[in-house]
This record gives structure tokens, C-alpha cells and sequence, in this order.
């Protein structure tokens, strides 16, 4: 069976929507699983208040990790093997400020033992929205974690952000993506814009992600070198087998290391083009009423919108019709 999980806890700390999530925003996602996920399922909510939840829903009480720091970064602990006894096999996290308006299964049912929602040309490729895991498969995210490599800025924010940048340290670029291409979408993004607007976002997205493709490339290419030099290097001194795989394994981490220092700097100029483009040509959110894509599947809120906003409830039909 397949575990869907959901979160909600309030510790008293604000997040950035400036929203408290309800227990009908629960309610509401288990609605939309039911019309819309064909398979053998089971939606649970972690959380620290079950009041009004309903009674089909599975309740996971949240642990009490990390959960006084604000963020995220309590849902970390999702990649630790002992949620096999606390979930189940397999599971999948998922937002609250989602829209699921078509079939997910396909989404749903993907083999690999980790699957997370990306696109690559965005500043942090992994999105936390939607991933789905073995239990303790990518174990690593959690228990090689450490929170001072996180620190908070003058501003009092995180400055890499919590739970989604740790995903992205720690697992980025390697792991299999959902993309647009799936029918996932980003409501601030993809569709709360005008035709022009969402060209011209399409054109940087191809320009960021063919630099991307050209740096992991590199980075291959890099570790191949070193080791084809490596391997020389053993049979020209007569190293023993024994520790000839040794020799290489860290020659090759030395070479990714240093290619991943380079295309880190290379992808910080991008981002910073990306910004100043986007200022330039006043890329705000026009309100227009944004069509949905035919192929779309789930839509996902991030930033400050939510999907029950009266406002926008009642600008976009697609929306009323679908989230309830």
C-alpha cells in the first residue's frame, strides 16, 4: 500500500504564507485524492492536532525534532529508516496548498525508490512540495544532517532555506524528477501570468537548464579523466589491485568535488542574470485568467498564494471547480 502524507502542526512560529493550515485544508487534499488517485492507497496527516480531521484520515502524531527552529526542517526526518515502522513501506509527502485536477496515479505508481518534483533551471532544483520514497532509502538526508551548516541571516530567515535546501545539498543533481512535463505545476509561475510573460519565462528557463546540462556533463567528464589517470598512475607504480579501486574512488571524489566548487560559482552568475532578466522585463504577477494546461495534473501553491484564497477562488474557474 501506498502511504500519502500530509503535514500540519502550528508551533507557534509564523511560516511564509502568513497562514495557519487548517484541519479542512487536509480534509479538502483527501477529497481530491479520492476522485483523483486510482490506486491502493492510504492518505495520513502528521501532525500535533487531529481536532476535525476526518475519521478516514490516518493521523501520525509529528515528532519533535527540529520542530521549535520553524521551517521545515522537522519533515527531515522523513528520510530516516525508522519510518518504515512509523508509516509504512513506501510513502509520498505532499503539500496542503495543492490543486489536484486530474488523474495522479501515473504520478503515483513511478518504480523508482525516490522520485521528487524539480525543474532543473530553478534556484533550489529539488521542490519539497512532492517526493516519494522507499522507507530509509536516501537515509543520508537525515542522519548526516547538521544544522550549522544552515545559518540564519541578519533578517532572521534561513539563508539557504530549511528542508528543501538540505534535499538539494545532500541528493541534488541524481535523483529522478517529476517535471511540467508529468502535469505538475507551479500556480505562481506557470500560470499567474499572461501568454507573453510565461514566454519569456520559458526562453531563460531553456537558457538555465541547458547550463546546467553542460555542467553535470563536465563534471562526468571530470571524474572520468581522473580516474582513467588514476588507473595509469597505479599501473606505471605497480600499486596492488587491492587498493587500486580505492585509489580511484577518491580521485574521482577529489575531480567531482572541484568541478561541483566551479559549477556552483557558474551557476550563481546565472541566477543572478535570471534575476536582473526578470526585473527587467517586470515579469509580476498580472492576475490575468491564466488557463490551465491541458496535460496538467496537480497544481502546487508555493510562495504566499493559497489555493482557498476567496480572491482567487473566484478569478479562476478551473480552481473552484476543482478544490473542494
Amino acid at each position: 500500500m501506498l502511504h500519502v502524507c500530509a503535514w500540519k502542526w502550528d508551533n507557534g512560529i509564523p511560516n511564509k504564507k502568513g497562514i495557519r493550515f487548517s484541519a479542512q485544508h487536509v480534509n479538502t487534499l483527501g477529497s481530491m485524492l479520492k476522485r483523483h488517485l486510482h490506486t491502493d492507497y492510504e492518505f495520513c496527516c502528521i501532525t500535533d492536532d487531529p481536532e476535525g480531521i476526518d475519521k478516514d484520515i490516518r493521523i501520525i502524531p509529528i515528532w519533535n525534532d527540529y520542530l521549535d527552529k520553524g521551517g521545515c526542517w522537522t519533515r527531515l526526518k522523513m528520510f530516516d529508516a525508522s519510518m518504515k515502522d512509523i508509516i509504512g513501506e513506501r510513502f509520498v509527502s505532499i503539500d496542503l496548498d495543492c490543486v489536484i485536477v486530474d488523474d495522479i496515479t501515473p504520478i503515483l505508481t513511478c518504480i523508482d525508490d525516490f522520485r521528487i518534483w524539480g525543474e532543473h533551471w530553478r534556484k533550489s532544483p529539488y521542490c519539497g512540495s512532492l517526493w516519494i520514497m522507499d522507507a530509509g532509502c536516501r537515509s543520508e538526508v537525515w542522519t548526516e544532517f547538521d544544522m550549522s551548516d544552515y545559518p540564519v541571516g541578519s533578517n532572521g530567515r534561513w539563508k539557504k532555506g530549511t528542508d528543501q535546501a538540505r534535499i538539494n545539498d545532500c541528493l541534488y543533481p541524481d535523483e529522478m524528477m517529476w517535471s511540467n512535463k508529468d502535469g505538475i505545476y507551479n500556480f505562481r509561475d506557470d500560470i499567474r501570468m499572461d501568454d507573453n510573460a510565461q514566454q519569456r519565462l520559458k526562453v531563460r528557463r531553456r537558457g538555465l537548464t541547458d547550463g546546467r546540462t553542460a555542467r553535470r556533463e563536465q563534471i562526468e567528464n571530470a571524474e572520468d579523466r581522473a580516474e582513467e589517470k588514476a588507473r595509469e598512475n597505479c599501473k606505471t607504480n605497480g600499486r596492488p589491485a587491492r587498493i587500486v579501486e580505492t585509489i580511484v574512488k577518491k580521485a574521482r571524489l577529489r575531480a567531482r568535488k572541484k568541478m561541483l566548487y566551479q559549477a556552483a560559482k557558474e551557476a550563481k552568475k546565472e541566477r543572478a542574470i535570471y534575476k536582473d532578466m526578470k526585473k527587467k522585463e517586470d515579469l509580476g504577477h498580472v492576475h490575468s485568467e491564466g488557463e490551465l494546461p491541458e496535460d496538467a495534473r496537480i497544481i502546487f501553491f508555493n510562495g504566499s498564494a493559497s489555493p482557498d484564497d476567496p480572491i482567487l477562488l473566484e478569478r479562476y474557474k478551473w480552481l473552484k471547480e476543482n478544490y473542494k
